[in-house]
């Protein structure tokens, strides 16, 4: 909720915080596959710009990851395809982003690039631009 409430100033913070928790180092923890949801779900509400480029960047980063040793231990292995099947629930979302806010774009794409490389969601959202 700091994410989602925070205003240009605190923006930062709040992203470095989660990314912390969720993602360090690019080490992927089994928080990272619920709030890839909670994140996609953020999206559905009218939020300032700040905030959904924050949004599409920690997912980003959360696709661009690796289960952590330790996940893969516990038989999390798979934890970065659960990740990425979430996301592509809401596709549409990401989508939407690329279309509607040309300062989303690029983070949106980044996005698509990974979950929907050469699909269809990745060709419309192109395809405005």
């Amino acid at each position: 909720m700091s994410l989602l409430k925070s205003d240009r100033e605190r923006i930062d913070t709040a992203e470095d915080s989660l990314e912390d928790k969720i993602v360090p180092q690019a080490d992927l923890y089994s928080a990272a596959e619920p709030a890839v949801g909670v994140l996609a779900a953020s999206l559905v509400d009218p939020r300032p710009r700040w905030v959904r480029i924050a949004v599409l960047e920690l997912m980003y980063l959360i696709l661009s990851g690796a289960p952590a040793s330790d996940e893969v231990e516990r038989g999390n292995g798979a934890l970065l395809e659960r990740c990425a099947a979430r996301v592509r629930e809401s596709l549409w979302l990401i989508v939407r982003e690329a279309l509607d806010d040309e300062a989303c774009y690029e983070a949106a794409l980044d996005v698509l690039d990974i979950v929907d490389p050469g699909g269809t969601a990745n060709e419309l959202a192109r395809s405005v631009r």
